[in-house]
């Protein structure tokens, strides 16, 4: 198998730093970048992106066969997805001396959103660049509770500056009443996804739909369905258990409080949480929200930091204000997240090249 076949079918969580192809096409460079972009988190690990790649330029879109339409009606979460998958694009080909230039398209209405092409002159790769570069594999959504201690101040102030850089603003808080207040907007958020049919449709139509793909995401369908299953941890399952036990607790509204209690207790546990705020609401600001929160998490993985979201508030619109009073902010709140240590997590699985890119013949 050619190196390009080899890339497009492999497991993108194996990319080495060691295997650019400096020699390459542009066409070539751009695709092993892209082994980096697909590493991106995504709302329950939907991978909401598709890339078109040639004639040395790459088109991201958003693959909206993949959207959730209950959670995310207008794409906000999806756009936050295809954003940091961009962020890994740019980031990794930085730190190859190979400067991207980036156009967002302003069709807002269309699939389509950035085209990428990597500038000809050979760039001075700096020493943050490959740090968070070779952070991306090594980048874990945490489930369960973090350690009990503490998060070092002047760390915090990374996380701060790392959004910032991306014209986003995160706010973070220590405090115990604070998280408590955090808690329980999740839990009330919780309670009201789960007793929702439209929401507990959407999951197991997803799970359904999942066991059609070789890989799976029944861990991030599993976290959130409040472990259904009864397990002290999340653990990959055959999709006809998960099945199962999606619809076992479907049946009974009991199990959207068992879910809620479970977050709000991991919430009030977690030595910090933080909120990622933008000044607009527009799908550029989702896009930056995105590039933001990469940022951040990246920044966080290259200090030994985990990472867990809190996803049920942000996407019911009449709690984002709530929380944005919690933290003392203004603006948009994009992602809610809590941080701390956190022995090493499995990964979730990518899906190969070969599912999201198609390849443009060259323009004569």
């Amino acid at each position: 198998m050619s190196d390009q076949g080899h890339m497009l079918h492999a497991d993108p969580r194996q990319v080495k730093a060691g295997n650019w192809p400096d020699d390459g096409s542009a066409d070539e460079k751009l695709l092993f970048l892209l082994q980096y972009a697909v590493l991106a988190p995504s709302i329950l690990n939907s991978q909401p992106w598709r890339f078109s790649v040639g004639d040395g330029t790459v088109t991201l879109s958003e693959d909206r066969t993949r959207r959730l339409r209950s959670v995310d009606q207008h794409g906000r979460e999806a756009l936050i997805s295809c954003g940091g998958a961009l962020f890994n694009l740019r980031t990794a080909a930085c730190s190859f001396g190979a400067e991207p230039e980036i156009d967002l398209l302003a069709e807002a209405e269309a699939p389509a959103i950035a085209t990428i092409r990597l500038g000809e002159a050979a760039a001075q790769a700096s020493e943050e660049d490959r740090r968070l570069r070779d952070a991306i594999p090594e980048r874990r959504t945490v489930r369960g509770r973090f350690e009990d201690r503490p998060i070092p101040s002047e760390f915090l102030d990374h996380l701060q500056e790392a959004a910032a850089a991306e014209g986003a603003r995160l706010a973070w808080s220590d405090d115990v009443e604070r998280r408590r207040e955090v808690a329980s907007v999740v839990a009330e958020a919780e309670r009201t996804h789960l007793s929702d049919p439209r929401y507990r449709d959407e999951l197991r139509d997803w799970l359904r739909d999942r066991r059609r793909e070789h890989h799976d995401s029944l861990r991030e369908v599993y976290a959130r369905m409040g472990n259904p299953a009864g397990r002290t941890s999340v653990q990959p399952a055959r999709p006809d258990e998960v099945t199962m036990n999606a619809a076992s607790l479907m049946r009974g509204f009991a199990a959207a409080d068992t879910a809620a209690a479970r977050q709000q207790a991991q919430v009030e546990a977690s030595p910090l949480v933080a909120l990622l705020v933008t000044a607009g609401d527009t799908s550029a600001d989702w896009l930056a929200a995105g590039q933001a929160l990469q940022r951040v998490l990246l920044t966080a993985t290259a200090e030994g930091i985990s990472a867990s979201y809190l996803n049920p508030p942000i996407e019911q619109p009449r709690l984002r204000p709530r929380l944005a009073e919690i933290f003392g902010v203004t603006g948009h709140p994009q992602v809610l997240l809590r941080f701390g240590y956190h022995a090493p997590a499995s990964p979730t699985p990518r899906r190969p090249l070969h599912e999201v890119v198609s390849f443009e013949a060259p323009h004569e």
